[in-house]
């Protein structure tokens, strides 16, 4: 339950940074977004307590310093390659 609770959290503080975001994109070509890990990192520092002196400022500016541009059509198919069965009866000798 208390993983549920901590990805509504991100959850919501994604969508209100991603709100604050696009308020700002006027002069920008790309759109950004904010990665859920590096969120999800810094809001378990700051839930953690091992960083007493976190504020939720420093979480807004380190959000801001780790946001990446969203290219559209950069999906690329995966290169599946068949491969033969490698046994591990080397590794008995």
């Amino acid at each position: 339950i208390l993983s549920m609770i901590f990805h509504n959290i991100c959850t919501s503080v994604l969508l209100a940074f991603g709100r604050r975001l696009f308020r700002r994109r006027r002069n920008r070509k790309l759109l950004y977004k904010v990665s859920y890990s590096d969120l999800a990192k810094t809001l378990r520092l700051y839930a953690s307590g091992r960083d007493p002196t976190i504020t939720i400022k420093k979480i807004v500016k380190e959000l801001a310093m780790t946001i990446q541009p969203v290219r559209s059509g950069r999906a690329f198919s995966r290169i599946l390659k068949p491969r033969s069965f490698t046994p591990f009866i080397y590794r008995a000798a």
